[in-house]
């Protein structure tokens, strides 16, 4: 089952999950990836904390997702599908100065609103800005079904 998410209404969804976000890209092989990110939103447009990796993919291939996994106990999932923007690759810092990556407001510098993950990231990463195209609330069935028999080696086998 699935509820559709009205794009007014993204931040505030995303706002209520406790789980980090993924970054879904698709690799120059074709393969699919998830990256843990952290997302800043200004409107519709996300601002996305990303790796070296995701980075590239979406700035080659511009369709990507974001997913926030069911917390725990919850029935729900997120799933935003978006449109890349733009990418911004980090500044190389200088030797003796920490990798400081902050993503903490809009593209036009005014405050965003943060939605999970961590703001800092490997060398190389940088911020991916994604105009949400749509979203939606997705049912996760927990795997409750028992299988029909003991894996092996399992005190019943013994």
């Amino acid at each position: 089952m699935t509820l559709r998410v009205e794009l007014e209404e993204l931040l505030d969804v995303a706002g209520r999950f406790g789980t980090v976000p993924m970054l879904l890209t698709v690799d120059d092989d074709g393969r699919p990836r998830a990256a843990a990110v952290s997302v800043s939103w200004d409107g519709v447009h996300a601002m996305i904390r990303a790796g070296r990796r995701s980075l590239h993919n979406a700035g080659t291939r511009a369709l990507v997702s974001l997913l926030w996994p069911a917390p725990a106990g919850e029935r729900f999932a997120l799933l935003v599908d978006g449109e890349v923007v733009t990418t911004e690759p980090d500044e190389p810092s200088e030797p003796d100065e920490p990798d400081v990556s902050d993503v903490s407001g809009g593209p036009d510098g005014t405050p965003g609103r943060e939605t999970g993950g961590e703001a800092g990231g490997k060398a190389g990463g940088g911020v991916v800005v994604v105009r949400a195209t749509s979203g939606i609330l997705h049912v996760v069935t927990a795997g409750t079904a028992r299988p029909r028999r003991r894996p092996a080696g399992t005190e019943a086998e013994k």
